[in-house]
């Protein structure tokens, strides 16, 4: 190459020099690639599930759930459990969830009720299922703990 001025010959050169030994001390370093993990189906998980195969079940619902998939996390809330946690537990979170899910499933003939008396009655009926899941002492219904805010 030529050049008009010495300097910018002499510049050109350390700009080069630099690029080569960042070329040579990259190939040096070499990064590491992640491996891949197969996720999965769900399909396969519940298949795994009834043949009672819980723990290859469980490991394929925490991968699915990790990539938030609600129905994946709703299997593993109702029909997986760590088996750190008791029978016993299992037991009453699932209640206190059936009693909210029964409150909100009595919200709908509260909107269709049209005598007073009646409609009263299912408020009241509401009101007491929601408290009974929000005010369990081993497990509070956070989704009850919101309807009560809304109804109160």
């Amino acid at each position: 190459m030529k050049f008009k001025n010495i300097d910018d010959r002499e510049i050109q050169f350390e700009f080069i020099k630099i690029i080569q030994y960042e070329i040579n001390d990259s190939s040096e370093i070499e990064e590491e690639v992640p491996v891949e993990v197969a996720v999965i189906p769900l399909k396969d998980a519940i298949n795994m599930y009834r043949k009672k195969e819980y723990k290859s079940a469980w490991e394929c619902l925490k991968q699915n759930a990790e990539l938030n998939d609600p129905f994946t996390k709703y299997w593993k809330k109702t029909r997986l459990w760590p088996e750190s946690i008791s029978k016993r537990l299992q037991m009453i979170i699932i209640f206190s969830d059936t009693q909210c899910k029964y409150a909100v499933s009595l919200l709908g003939g509260l909107c269709k009720e049209t005598d007073v008396a009646a409609k009263d009655k299912f408020y009241d009926k509401i009101i007491r299922y929601f408290e009974l899941a929000a005010n369990n002492p081993k497990y509070r219904n956070l989704d009850a703990m919101y309807y009560l805010e809304i109804f109160m």
